[in-house]
């Protein structure tokens, strides 16, 4: 296996662009590589083994530091194939398994923004209420919630001060912190996280911050479409450009 250890990462995914995609150049093209072998192999095999969905799900948590999507993808599909019986007891290996949670538990814990891959979130939203029940035990609960409401609070600080392509970034890390607090809240876990306040604070400025967007998006689209009522079609233009000599020859003709 090439593992992408994540102590040997020189920085997190998105802080530098040109060594994130070196990254992917190279870690991609055996992702994909074993993602077929692992199709095949469920296609071709009448009783799906688990050294297979094992395999697969060492691939996804080798891949979740770089966000990557292959796993998601995948599984995602088999969970759409449950009507087949095959498929079904796949599923229920994937469910089974350690590493499906260390997968889950890495996203949540480690690698939030991966969440902000629709395939990822879609996928781990679809697995969610198979798997939440053996997740983060006893105080551990409590704990990512805090360290997620502490990012989102961090995140919103200065926000409204960023350019817009650093504002653009900072609020798909803030949606996919969202969506952790949406699954992990889903879990019913009893007790309260320690910054709660804070939490319900951030969220309340988010909502609000939410909402001045949209109104500006609207005033914008609202002034737009009034811009473009008011200039005239290029036709009309070219009709009216069209007409004016002949109204003025009928003139002399008079």
């Amino acid at each position: 296996q090439m593992f992408i250890h994540p102590d040997k990462l020189e920085v997190e995914k998105g802080v530098n662009r040109h060594y994130d995609q070196a990254l992917i150049n190279y870690f991609l093209p055996y992702h994909r590589l074993v993602d077929r072998l692992v199709r095949k192999a469920l296609e071709l095999q009448a009783e799906v083994q688990e050294t297979v969905v094992n395999l697969s799900t060492l691939l996804a948590i080798e891949g979740a530091p770089l966000h990557f999507s292959v796993f998601a993808e995948l599984w995602s599909q088999v969970i759409d194939l449950s009507a087949q019986a095959k498929f079904r007891a796949a599923q229920e290996i994937l469910y089974g398994l350690a590493t499906t949670r260390e997968y889950c538990d890495l996203l949540l814990s480690e690698h939030r923004a991966s969440l902000g891959v629709p395939a990822v979130f879609g996928f781990l939203s679809k697995l969610w209420p198979k798997v939440k029940d053996s997740l983060f035990p006893g105080d551990q609960w409590r704990t990512i919630v805090d360290q997620v409401a502490d990012s989102i609070d961090d995140r919103l600080s200065g926000i409204e001060q960023l350019r817009v392509q650093k504002e653009a970034k900072r609020a798909k890390e803030i949606l996919a912190d969202v969506r952790a607090l949406g699954l992990l809240f889903d879990m019913h876990r009893r007790g309260n996280p320690k910054n709660r306040k804070k939490l319900k604070s951030s969220l309340e400025f988010l909502g609000g911050l939410c909402r001045r967007i949209q109104a500006a998006m609207r005033t914008k689209s609202a002034v737009a479409s009034a811009a473009a009522a008011a200039t005239p079609s290029r036709e009309e233009e070219a009709l009216e450009v069209g007409s004016s000599p002949t109204e003025v020859e009928v003139e002399v003709e008079v």
